[in-house]
């Protein structure tokens, strides 16, 4: 830290604190007095003006913006500077633009962001002297320059008044001319006389390098001819400004072939302004340094402040609030961030220096008695809560600042409430349609364990829930569709089982048909899976009946099974086939004879209807007719009878064909198919599901239930006369090429938006499988309204990424807090020069260093609770070297890469440290030179660490006398701690070796 502490008078400088923050002057003060200057502080405006007026031997005033109410800072600056030439700095964490131009126009000694570093503050003031000794330089110079100028003009008068008097004169002249060359040739800065047409008449270059042509290129040339516009143009108006008013100054920069170079100039007037004929003193100073110190010292303070305003948590600082005896009561707001102001709709005006219980208008201070916890355990406190003068939800962190301070970092956590309230409820809702939906539901864990299901499951296998449950579909079920299904979901797709499941838990076979599909979080690890299960009983049987009544009719039509009668016009039989005369005899028993009527074979019940429909054959109709026939001997058929005319020609009747076919299976098939079809019907309409049934071909919807007409917000008939295509938000030829896959079975779950009635759009999820009615082939479509879910879903995505955002922010307060805790040890050693207190201290402050290194070095992830061993060792190990300045010590470092869990890495880091320490201080007494070695290893399963150096060694009464040191109990506790074996050997003259071997 370089100090300038002294005066031209040999006295240390005095300086004016102006800081309305009692601590924190408290504290810039001590770390301006260890900097070797005298301080004297004023709490607000008023007093530091009463403090500057009765002390003359001020040399620089160090002053905040906000000094509370009354005068600011830049007020209180003013009023200084109107009464004498000071140098003021301003010390704030401001860092606005129009704050810095305000502070400027006012002084330009310096402008210091809070958070600063002790060199960037003592580099500052050294600064600040530095520019205030050169501007009184350059005034004293100036008058100088003035004085001699006139000076010479009187000379000259009278040397045109009288030969004579300039004879008499001339020595005199030459003298005061020596004297000026000398006093400028002294000047480190570039001088130039122009005259009113920025004529460069002549130039003085201490440093030519610093000029942007060489000397004899400029001379008697305008400054607008060499120099870039924008410059010229400047130097212009401060020439203007020199010729109205005697002087002008200004700023600007040139980019020379060393680099862009800052300047300052002023133009003074020689004499009195004589239009046309004025002649001007430039004098150019060089500020280059200043600048890009000031520069760079402002961006790093932007940023830090930034970053404090940037965070999206509230941030308060306060300090305790104590009454007459002592005893805490209150505490005040000292600083907020702009979140604050966000979270609590109170401005940082309205809240700096008031109390809490006034502030908040709660009557006690809020959450008094965690933030007491806070301070008195020195421990940050953490909580949630709900406040009730703002009606918000509240979690709140608290954390120890030192004696009476502590700071409190809040995240309004509202809407997060009531988002858990809401998706609690959702919950229950869900658990509702869970147990109450027909369709049977299963969860399982990523080994196929059954987490879950509900009662029509349970009914669907012909089991109880607690067979279920822990059941592992992979190891018992036999079932191959089935653990195919399964394993399709473990592996992120859609698995399909139909079939005749046979129960594993219970005697029962069930035809059944099922969907398990797998829940995987954004980073695609498996959740959780789910399982929904139809019974297919019912339509098993419809299927069979179906079959049934499909082989009938094969074998009717590949057998001569068809009975049929040619008749002629007048009823009478022509011709008839084998079958036909079977039936006879089997129903009637009668025998079937060509020339006889049929109409007389007939029972006297169907003659009459038998006569019409001859008759309205023979007119040219096709006749169909279903009849019961009694059979001989009881019970009765079903026979459809086809009658229909056949010709010759036009109008020439030749007969009448007809045919007659057994149909009593298929009426038995139709009843049987009636029954399916109800019970179908009934599942369809109210299964609870949305459903529709839609035409593959086309898209078009054939049918829909009741529940798509309540999800979609159209009517039935209104539903049948639009597509798929109307509702689906995808494009139509996607559209066509996704029913193409279900009908096919290629996919049969689909997510998509879907568009009601009312033009909202939901997310839904899409079970779509091909079923057969008749002869045509359609999509059963299984609709599930997964909206909410989608929501829910993003809104933990989110919650995620807030986490490990957090999780930052909070490794990089507690990397924070370890080095204010390091910097206030340090101060403390600084300030105390006995030993036996710095020895304690620093120690002290190399464990915070070891334990904060860790934290250095953790980087949030999948592997945020383990570090790089290695690295962590090397780093601790040399920042204590650093730290001892031992410049002939060596460190050798042999360390295999090796992660570890954090718990472990501090405990070895401190151990290593002890160590470390202790050979700095004892290993090498008086000696230049040394070695530390640090060998690191992974042995199998166990890993060795050796830390050794070549110093004096231990006595020979160490092994033997028990522990003393505090260093010596802690490497002993954390070896215990890690369970590690401790091996210690040790010679008088050849160093010390400590080997420690531990679980990996």
């Amino acid at each position: 830290m370089e100090k300038k502490d002294l005066n031209s008078t040999g006295r240390k400088k005095k300086i004016l604190l102006v800081e309305d923050d009692a601590l924190i002057a408290l504290m810039e003060s001590e770390l301006l007095q260890s900097g070797g200057y005298e301080v004297v502080t004023a709490l607000n405006g008023e007093q530091a003006l009463e403090i500057f007026r009765s002390s003359p031997d001020l040399d620089l005033v160090l002053m905040d913006i906000d000094l509370g109410p009354g005068m600011d800072g830049g007020e209180t600056a003013r009023r200084m500077l109107a009464e004498k030439d000071i140098p003021v700095v301003f010390i704030s964490s401001h860092t606005e633009p129009e704050i810095l131009a305000k502070t400027e126009a006012i002084t330009s000694y310096g402008y210091i962001v809070k958070g600063y570093s002790e060199t960037a503050l003592f580099a500052s003031l050294n600064m600040a002297f530095r520019l205030h000794a050169a501007h009184q330089e350059l005034l004293k110079k100036k008058s100088e320059l003035e004085t001699l100028a006139e000076n010479l003009s009187q000379a000259v008068n009278k040397l045109l008044e009288t030969q004579r008097e300039l004879l008499a004169h001339q020595q005199k002249l030459q003298a005061t001319t020596e004297h000026l060359e000398a006093t400028l040739n002294s000047l480190p800065d570039l001088l130039f006389e122009l005259d009113e047409q920025m004529t460069i008449i002549d130039v003085r270059a201490p440093r030519p390098e610093l000029l942007y042509r060489p000397k004899e290129e400029i001379i008697g040339r305008r400054i607008n001819e060499i120099l870039p516009e924008d410059v010229s143009n400047s130097l212009q108006f401060a020439l203007k400004e020199a010729v109205e008013s005697g002087q002008g100054e200004l700023d600007y920069s040139l980019d020379l072939p060393s680099g862009t170079r800052y300047f300052e100039a002023t133009i003074s007037r020689k004499g009195e302004n004589r239009p046309g004929q004025n002649r001007f003193v430039a004098l150019v100073r060089d500020i280059t340094d200043r600048i890009e110190a000031q520069l760079e010292q402002q961006k790093t303070e932007i940023r830090f402040f930034r970053l404090f305003q940037s965070m999206a948590e509230g941030v308060a600082i306060h300090r305790l609030v104590r009454d007459e005896n002592g005893d805490p009561v209150d505490y005040q707001l000292l600083e907020v961030n702009e979140a604050y102001t966000r979270h609590t709709g109170i401005s940082r005006e309205q809240a700096i220096g008031r109390k809490a219980s006034e502030l908040y208008g709660s009557g006690t201070p809020p959450f008094f008695r965690e933030y007491l916890e806070c301070l008195v355990t020195g421990r940050p406190v953490s909580f949630e809560s709900h406040f009730e003068p703002l009606k918000r939800d509240f979690k709140v962190t608290a954390f120890p600042m030192g004696e009476d301070l502590f700071s409190t970092v809040f995240e309004d956590i509202t809407e997060k409430k009531r988002a858990e309230i809401e998706l609690r409820e959702r919950e229950g809702r869900y658990r509702l349609i869970f147990q109450n939906t027909p369709l049977g539901i299963l969860q399982f864990d990523r080994n196929g364990i059954i987490t879950d299901c509900n009662e029509a499951f349970v009914r669907i296998i012909g089991s109880s829930r607690d067979d279920l449950i822990g059941f592992n579909i992979l190891e018992r079920v036999r079932d191959e569709k089935v653990l195919n299904a399964v394993r399709e979901a473990l592996a992120g797709r859609i698995g399909y089982y139909e079939g005749v499941y046979q129960s594993v838990t219970a005697d029962k076979v069930t035809p059944a048909r099922g969907f398990f599909a797998g829940i995987f979080d954004a980073d695609g690890n498996f959740i959780s899976g789910i399982g929904t299960f139809e019974d297919f009983t019912e339509r098993y049987r419809m299927e069979s009946a179906l079959r049934q009544s499909e082989a009938v009719l094969e074998a009717f039509l590949d057998s001569p099974s068809f009975s049929f009668i040619f008749l002629d016009p007048t009823g009478g039989i022509l011709k008839f086939n084998r079958i036909a005369n079977l039936r006879m005899k089997e129903i009637l028993g009668l025998e079937l004879q060509a020339g006889q009527k049929l109409i007389d074979l007939l029972p006297d019940k169907f003659k009459s209807s038998c006569a019409a429909s001859l008759e309205r054959a023979r007119s040219g109709d096709q006749v169909r007719v279903e009849r019961e026939i009694p059979v001989t001997g009881g019970g009765s058929v079903w026979y459809e009878f086809h009658l229909a005319p056949v010709y010759g020609g036009p109008g020439e009747l030749l007969g009448v064909f007809f045919s007659a076919e057994d149909i009593t299976e298929r009426k038995k098939v139709e009843e049987s198919l009636r029954q399916s079809e109800e019970r179908f019907r009934t599942i369809f309409e109210y299964s609870g599901a949305v459903m529709l049934v839609l035409d593959p071909e086309t898209g078009n919807i054939v049918d829909a239930n009741y529940r798509a007409e309540e999800f979609y917000g159209y009517s039935r008939e209104q539903l049948k006369k639009l597509s798929i295509k109307n509702i689906n938000t995808l494009p139509p030829d996607r559209i066509d090429q996704l029913l193409v896959q279900a009908k096919d079975r290629q996919t049969n779950y689909f997510i998509f938006r879907h568009r009601l009635a009312s033009g909202e759009i939901r997310d839904v999820e899409v079970h779509s499988h091909p079923i057969i009615f008749g002869d045509r082939k359609y999509l059963l479509s299984i609709i599930v309204d997964i909206t909410e879910r989608l929501k829910i879903e993003q809104q933990l995505k989110r919650g995620m990424e807030e986490k490990q955002a957090i999780l930052r922010e909070l490794q990089h307060r507690v990397k924070n807090t370890f080095a204010l805790i390091t910097s206030i040890i340090s101060l403390e050693i600084n300030r105390t020069g006995k030993k036996e207190i710095r020895a304690p201290l620093e120690s002290l402050k190399n464990r915070i260093i070891s334990i904060s290194r860790v934290y250095d070095m953790l980087t949030p992830g999948e592997r945020y609770q383990e570090i790089g061993l290695d690295r962590f060792l090397g780093d601790v190990s040399q920042s204590i070297l650093k730290g001892y300045a031992a410049a002939g010590i060596k460190l050798e470092l042999e360390l295999q890469p090796v992660n570890i869990e954090v718990k472990k890495a501090i405990p070895l880091g401190l151990i290593a440290t002890e160590i470390i320490t202790n050979s700095l201080k004892y290993a090498f007494g008086d000696r230049k030179k040394g070695e530390i070695r640090l060998k690191l290893e992974k042995l199998d399963d166990r890993l060795a660490l050796e830390i050794s150096d070549n110093g004096a060694g231990l006595s020979e009464d160490f092994f033997a006398s028990p522990s003393s040191g505090l260093g010596q109990e802690i490497i002993k506790a954390l070896a215990e701690q890690l369970e590690a074996e401790l091996e210690i050997k040790s010679r008088p003259g050849q160093g010390t070796l400590f080997r420690l071997t531990m679980p990996a």
